[in-house]
């Protein structure tokens, strides 16, 4: 655990994807694929211990109001180029819909945010797309951050590390370490309480009770995303290939970059 996620002193749910089985037994290079939330409260002492890392770009998949909210801030001009694109996003409707209260509970929240994962690989195609771009255009080590790092982030995470074979049960413990890794009720209150336009903000007014379902990484959520993809796709793969471009050879050559060989 102590190399998965990363010695800062601030940050959110900053780790390292490397370490990860795959199909045929190959295992996912260290320092070349990082997951995070936001950085907006990244210390000096942050900066220089990720310039030591040679991250080639970030991948942003926050909204506008978001990285106004918690900017990600790299002292001068040494910080990596940050891939973003302005949207909105759909999932702040839940938010809003569950704050506003009505008679909601755990399990409508929980079926509400299977209902945003499984919309995710979709309503965030142009995003992923990035990510996948920036990759083949051999740009690593790569970041890809949201604002919890969990969701959004989660998704593509769980896309890419399907791309290189890696096994299922590893990319839900992926998935899953979120929340033992974040206090996110802290973060929600804290932050939702001191940034009215932040994603938290809604969150930050349901009951603890409803919030918890919202904030978990609960593997049924990312089992929900591939369950759907395999109903409208037929498989993972076929989603890759034909929503992302990510055929034969495209796996073939992430998997050089990113595997350790065999």
């Amino acid at each position: 655990m102590s190399e998965r996620l990363l010695p800062l002193e601030g940050g959110r749910n900053f780790r390292d994807m490397g370490g990860y089985r795959t199909d045929d037994g190959r295992m996912t290079r260290w320092g070349r694929l990082f997951r995070s939330g936001a950085m907006s409260d990244l210390t000096e002492a942050d900066h220089r211990f990720l310039a030591g890392l040679g991250i080639a770009v970030i991948c942003d998949f926050r909204t506008v109001g978001e990285r106004v909210d918690e900017p990600t801030l790299w002292p001068g001009e040494a910080g990596p180029p940050i891939r973003t694109r302005d949207y909105e996003i759909n999932g702040r409707r839940i938010r809003d819909a569950v704050a506003a209260g009505g008679g909601f509970t755990q399990e409508i929240v929980r079926e509400a945010m299977k209902g945003f994962y499984v919309e995710l690989p979709y309503g965030h195609l142009e995003s992923y797309q990035m990510m996948f771009s920036e990759l083949l255009a051999g740009n690593v080590p790569l970041v890809i951050n949201c604002s919890a790092g969990k969701d959004r982030t989660g998704a593509a995470a769980a896309l890419l590390l399907s791309a290189l074979d890696v096994r299922w049960d590893e990319i839900l413990h992926d998935y899953s370490l979120s929340e033992k890794l974040v206090d996110f009720e802290a973060v929600a209150t804290r932050v939702g309480a001191t940034d009215r336009s932040t994603g938290f903000a809604a969150v930050a007014k349901m009951s603890r009770e409803l919030r918890s379902s919202m904030l978990r990484s609960d593997p049924a959520y990312l089992t929900a995303m591939r369950d759907e993809i395999e109903r409208r796709e037929g498989s993972i793969a076929n989603y890759l290939r034909s929503h992302l471009d990510i055929g034969p050879s495209e796996k073939k050559a992430l998997q050089a970059m990113l595997l350790e060989p065999a």
